[in-house]
């Protein structure tokens, strides 16, 4: 499974088990506006982008260059609409590496958290341009 398999399987999870709650209220509005988005994973990239944010799984290898899991990170650029310092969030542990697939699942839950903290977001997502 990549990890664009990966994040969309979480967020339809995420749909499925709470249809009513105000973050899948939010997912299903971002979704009409972005008709021509495959995935979530691409949908949420590109509103991620908009909001001054990028989602990125950190490559952590060993001692002789060797991969041995990723970390779930966000980068906050300046002036992004969440108020953060521009700064890159690490958002678990280096010591303890997730695989490809299981940080971007991290990512999705994460990202969903993050957008509901977002002041006016529906005059951002209706202001898609």
């Amino acid at each position: 499974m990549t990890a664009e398999q990966s994040f969309d399987r979480r967020i339809k999870k995420f749909l499925h088990e709470q249809p009513n709650s105000d973050a899948s209220k939010t997912i299903l509005k971002i979704e009409k506006l972005y008709p021509g988005f495959k995935s979530y994973y691409a949908l949420f990239d590109d509103f991620l982008y908009k909001l001054g944010l990028v989602m990125n799984a950190q490559i952590i290898v060993n001692k002789n260059y060797k991969t041995i899991g990723y970390i779930p990170s966000i980068k906050y650029y300046p002036e992004n609409l969440l108020n953060e310092e521009p700064r890159i969030e690490k958002l678990i542990s280096e010591l303890s590496p997730l695989s490809l697939e299981s940080s971007y699942e991290f990512l999705a839950k994460e990202i969903l958290y993050r957008i509901m903290k977002v002041r006016d977001l529906n005059s951002i997502i209706m202001n898609k341009n």
